[in-house]
């Protein structure tokens, strides 16, 4: 998946919660995979040649594989931990996110899948993955759809992705609305199809 700063995920690594106590200080050197770090509470900064960047309830870090940095806890804190590669580079960022539903779902589902290597399982992981990563990209308030139905399908697929009974028809059953008044409605608000 290519997101707009030009880096393509190309793999699942592993996700686990993190729980930090104030006042607590790390160095990372050079690491090993990319991140992303939804912090539910507290707040953290990601300190680095060149700059920092926090993450707090309001904002998600991404952190690039190979960034040598200090991982400072400023007020306890507990984050979800997404760790991916990548193809192309990334700057470290801040980004504004603060739907911890969707990252807890993304986790829970992400982290039982996990129990089985297979190609299938492996592509349904990366789904989940791309999930949490395009919410993150996509929740600025420019880029959030502009009708209440739209939002809550697409909020519906987000937390369901890796699910193969996910169909447009499941979706609508789910909202207590037709097949055919969800498509017009992503037709209207979003020039597209929910399929797509």
């Amino acid at each position: 998946m290519a997101l707009e700063n030009g880096f393509v995920i190309s793999e699942y690594v592993s996700a686990f919660t993190a729980n930090d106590s104030a006042g607590r200080r790390r160095k990372f050197i050079t690491r090993p995979s990319s991140a992303l770090i939804v912090t539910t509470s507290g707040r953290i900064r990601f300190s680095f040649d060149g700059g920092e960047v926090v993450s707090d309830s309001s904002h998600a870090v991404i952190l690039p594989e190979g960034l040598t940095y200090y991982n400072e806890c400023l007020e306890s804190a507990e984050s979800y931990v997404f760790n991916f590669h990548t193809l192309g580079e990334m700057p470290p960022m801040s980004l504004e996110f603060s739907n911890h539903s969707l990252a807890e779902h993304c986790y829970a589902d992400i982290t039982a899948l996990s129990q089985d290597n297979s190609v299938s399982v492996r592509c349904a992981s990366l789904a989940v993955l791309y999930t949490i990563i395009g919410g993150v990209f996509g929740s600025s308030e420019s880029t959030a759809p502009k009708n209440q139905l739209v939002g809550e399908a697409i909020s519906i697929m987000s937390r369901n992705l890796s699910s193969p009974e996910l169909t447009v028809g499941e979706i609508a059953r789910r909202m207590n609305i037709s097949e055919i008044y969800l498509r017009k409605l992503f037709d209207k608000h979003l020039s597209t199809t929910p399929f797509a």
